[in-house]
């Protein structure tokens, strides 16, 4: 009941968006099935949380990329001394 709602607000992250949205209490996902203009804000919600985990993961992954390289090449400066 809930999902062919969300998926026709974000079609792309409607399985992550419902998954989300079913956290809430039963009230309160009865409440978004009944309201539309309710719903349309808490997907956005969601929405931003999921872009703003998206940020958080591609930055510690360009910083672990990034410390990565600079370990490996202490091990083999040392090696090699």
């Amino acid at each position: 009941m809930l999902f062919p709602l969300v998926e026709q607000l974000v079609n792309e992250k409607a399985y992550k968006v419902t998954g989300m949205l079913l956290e809430l209490d039963k009230t309160e996902v009865l409440n978004l099935v009944e309201s539309p203009d309710t719903l349309r804000d808490k997907v956005a919600e969601a929405m931003k949380v999921l872009e703003l985990e998206a940020t958080a993961t591609a930055a510690a992954a360009a910083a672990a990329s990034g410390s990565g390289d600079g370990d490996a090449a202490a091990p083999s400066s040392s090696s090699a001394a």
